[in-house]
């Protein structure tokens, strides 16, 4: 393909993501990539500023990053993200002192998986909570909302919250870039847990994990639709309160019981996750090897 002609629209299943051998064949077809492994996928990975037709602008950091971090050079192979479920197989290239990518294909949906789970995860301590945002990206979940529940320990600071906020979405970005994934999860401001469960929702099955009792994940996954989406609330430190318990009771959200160990606030949502990822989402999908 000619930098002159118009990139290709590569337009995937959102059922599916496109493997890594149909992929190969597209990094590989391209003779001039000065790349020492040209079978394998791009390793740089960039959030894009602007998408045109040929090409996508980058920010200066993400420049930064590609030139002086990376080491890249013109005519190296990177993906471009935007974030919003695009991704774009780009050649850097510099024009009159200004570094851009040229668009070689578009890809719609890579490292998307097709479950939809939101995560509603009360706030912990700052170090914990950053890591689960990290983590639960990279496991493929579609949307995050910190709650408030009785026994948090830390309390919201409406004052500080567009600093945090900041900060949590740039962890977002960098867990996207790292794992692949072309859709950023949308991210929620902090609410009570009695506010989240009274706003419309999308998820058609509730759950929550519970020290106490429950039951087993496996149970509800093999009585759930395969299309259904899922919200899944986690607990503080401290776990979950009566009050918090009566009000999601309420709400018919259904208890989950992980077993007789005792997990972190952190470890918790995360085995869930991978869990359902692996039953009904895409970590258990096959490919074949491209080597």
């Amino acid at each position: 393909m000619s930098e002159e002609q118009p990139a290709k629209l590569l337009t995937h299943d959102r059922w599916t993501t496109p493997n890594q051998q149909s992929l190969a064949g597209v990094w590989k077809s391209y003779g001039d990539n000065p790349m020492k492994t040209q079978s394998t996928e791009p390793k740089f990975r960039v959030v894009v500023q602007e998408v045109g037709e040929q090409r996508v602008a980058l920010s200066p950091e993400e420049i930064h990053h590609l030139i002086r971090v990376r080491r890249c050079r013109s005519g190296n192979i990177f993906w471009g993200i935007d974030g919003m479920g695009n991704s774009f197989l780009c050649r850097l290239k510099k024009q009159e002192h200004r570094w851009f990518g040229v668009i070689l294909e578009k890809f719609q949906g890579k490292g998307e998986s097709p479950l939809k789970i939101t995560l509603a995860q009360s706030l912990i301590k700052k170090e914990r909570f950053e890591w689960i945002l990290e983590k639960a990206t990279e496991l493929g979940v579609s949307k995050i909302v910190p709650i408030l529940s009785q026994h948090s320990i830390i309390r919201w600071n409406p004052d500080r919250q567009e600093r945090k906020l900041f900060r949590w979405k740039k962890i977002l970005v960098e867990a996207m870039k790292q794992c692949g994934r072309s859709h950023l999860p949308e991210l929620h401001r902090p609410i009570p847990v009695s506010d989240l469960l009274s706003q419309k929702r999308t998820s058609s099955i509730l759950i929550r994990l519970d020290e106490v009792s429950g039951l087993s994940l496996k149970k509800i996954i093999s009585q759930s639709n395969a299309n259904a989406s899922w919200l899944l609330l986690v607990g503080p430190e401290g776990g979950w309160d009566e009050q918090d318990r009566a009000i999601m009771d309420t709400h018919n959200v259904q208890p989950i019981f992980l077993g007789s160990r005792i997990l972190r606030s952190e470890t918790a949502p995360l085995a869930a996750i991978a869990v359902l990822q692996h039953e009904l989402g895409d970590i258990s999908c096959q490919i074949e090897s491209t080597r």
